[in-house]
């Protein structure tokens, strides 16, 4: 514990060196405010670890300085300690419902002061601990909280490489990240861009992103930007949702019908045409058959409506 930055806000210039001399013995950095005004600019500028708190001040109390901090995100998570001469009942339990980590009237014995100081510079020493080992040790959430394109946006923001793992029931996906750029993707049978695109389609699920070096990830062979594949994703998305809207219900049975059996007799097909087409055997449902199908979905979208207007698909 020590090189942390404590900001003392009291008017009483002899006060505030006082506890500026005392505060000198944990090796911290003391920044120093006279009224609660200046108090929020310092707070806002320096982002300090702790600040000690009067009330009583002219321009602006210290009641008004903690609401204020604590309601706003940059200096919300810094600990407040009230050093007051207002010692009501009232007082003190106002101060601790505005978010503060203690409450200590004056006069106030030094050593006792010093030891709460350290008392509190070391717990949140431990906390940040705690949270750089998770950060070590990677991430995880759920989709409906966090969505897939905010959350490449995020790894990207913080340039991280590792791998996010996403499940969605039985269903299994992968995107390799290095340094915040993505560089591969699996789900399913599909690779690369179309495996991103599926995945930006779940809504529902559970991801998981495991750190790691650039040497542990899939050969690298996406090349356009996140922000790119995230807005191609999009567009595919709508254009998905237009052609389901031509479709039975995502839960239809199609197959095959006689009509494009008789039209394929004796036909030799491509393999992918073939393979997509064995997929309409009158069990798997149309969200099946996206799913297993070895195109990506848009693509595989555009055949089932196609066969479909045509009559070359019918339902089961």
């Amino acid at each position: 514990m020590a090189g942390e930055r404590i900001l003392v806000v009291e008017d009483e210039p002899l006060i505030a060196q006082m506890l500026a001399d005392k505060l000198s013995e944990l090796y911290v950095e003391v920044i120093r405010a006279s009224n609660g005004v200046e108090a929020l600019g310092l707070a806002w500028e320096r982002d300090p670890d702790l600040i000690l708190l009067d009330i009583m001040m002219p321009k602006m109390d210290g009641f008004e300085v903690a609401k204020i901090l604590k309601s706003n995100l940059k200096t919300s998570h810094i600990p407040i300690v009230f050093l007051t001469a207002k010692t009501q009942v009232e007082d003190r339990v106002r101060g601790l419902e505005l978010g503060a980590e203690d409450y200590i009237t004056k006069p106030f014995n030094f050593q006792e002061l010093i030891l709460r100081i350290k008392t509190i510079l070391t717990r949140m020493e431990a906390a940040h601990a705690q949270k750089a080992s998770q950060e070590m040790r990677g991430m995880a959430g759920k989709l409906r909280d966090l969505s897939l394109a905010n959350l490449i946006q995020f790894l990207d923001m913080d340039q991280k490489t590792g791998i996010l793992t996403i499940t969605r029931g039985e269903e299994r996906g992968y995107i390799y990240f290095d340094r915040g750029r993505i560089v591969n993707a699996l789900a399913g049978p599909l690779r690369a861009e179309a495996a991103v695109y599926r995945l930006l389609t779940w809504a529902e699920g559970d991801f998981a992103l495991e750190l790691c070096g650039a040497s542990g990830l899939a050969e690298p062979v996406i090349k356009m930007s996140n922000q790119t594949l995230i807005l191609e994703g999009m567009r595919r998305l709508d254009e998905a949702e237009r052609l389901r809207g031509q479709l039975p219900s995502p839960s239809a049975v199609l197959k095959v019908s006689p009509l494009l059996r008789e039209r394929l007799k004796g036909k030799r097909l491509a393999p992918e045409l073939e393979r997509f087409l064995e997929l309409f055997d009158g069990r798997r449902d149309l969200e099946a058959v996206l799913r297993e199908s070895e195109m990506d979905e848009l693509r595989a979208l555009e055949n089932v409506v196609r066969l479909y207007s045509q009559g070359m698909l019918v339902e089961a």
